[in-house]
């Protein structure tokens, strides 16, 4: 079972009603750092987006795929730890 639905289903089993106990499950998006995974088939966009720059040659070309109207953000895991904890 992944993350996702574990959250959601141990959410499910609180007894919310007895004690009026609001849940909420938090995921963030596009999270790197230094303990990323950068090959493999597994990176996340901004470790692939790294591996490309890495590889390509001085002056090379970096495929990219889209029309160029699509846009992300990134957040360093730092940020997170801070948003989170404070």
């Amino acid at each position: 079972m992944d993350g996702k639905n574990f959250s959601r289903k141990s959410c499910a089993v609180l007894p919310a009603g007895d004690y009026k106990f609001e849940t909420r499950i938090v995921r963030f998006h596009n999270v790197y750092g230094p303990l990323g995974t950068y090959e493999g088939g597994k990176e996340k966009a901004p470790a692939a987006i790294s591996r490309k720059v890495a590889l390509a040659e001085d002056g090379g070309e970096i495929e990219i795929w889209g029309d160029g109207d699509q846009t992300r953000s990134f957040m360093y895991v730092d940020a997170v730890s801070k948003a989170w904890c404070g």
